[in-house]
């Protein structure tokens, strides 16, 4: 009569699939996982396409949410980025042409007599063109 010969955790699992028997038919059933060859890990390591999808639809709206949100924003935060109309920063020696959208060196020019500022041409060139005097 043969012997039957009890099965350890460690052995191999006699199903052949190569692991532990511990890891593979050996499960207990109370984990909740399925036992057999090819099953899951009972840790819940495993990820299923299910899982991966609902997470990159997540992403995929989040991104159209703040893509949304910042095509909202996009005027009022270039207007709290542009300075005041012939703002003088003085550390740089520089003041906002708002006629020219940037920068130029020095103070700004005058006032006219009707209060506002003309932008005044840095430098000239002469036509090469015209009669000399």
């Amino acid at each position: 009569m043969p012997t039957a010969t009890a099965i350890s955790r460690n052995d191999p699992c006699p199903c052949g699939s190569g692991k532990k028997h511990k890891h593979c038919c050996g499960r207990p059933a109370s984990t909740g996982a399925k036992a057999g060859p090819g099953a899951a890990p009972a840790t819940g390591a495993g990820m299923t396409w299910g899982t991966i999808a609902v997470g990159l639809v997540a992403l995929l709206v989040g991104t159209i949410g703040l893509l949304v949100w910042l095509d909202r924003n996009a005027e009022a935060r270039a207007a709290a980025l542009q300075p005041k109309a012939w703002a003088y920063n003085a550390e740089l020696n520089q003041h906002w042409d708002p006629d020219h959208g940037h920068w130029h060196a020095g103070m700004p020019p005058p006032l006219a007599a009707d209060g506002t500022r003309k932008s005044v041409a840095t430098t000239t060139t002469a036509d090469p063109a015209a009669p000399k005097p």
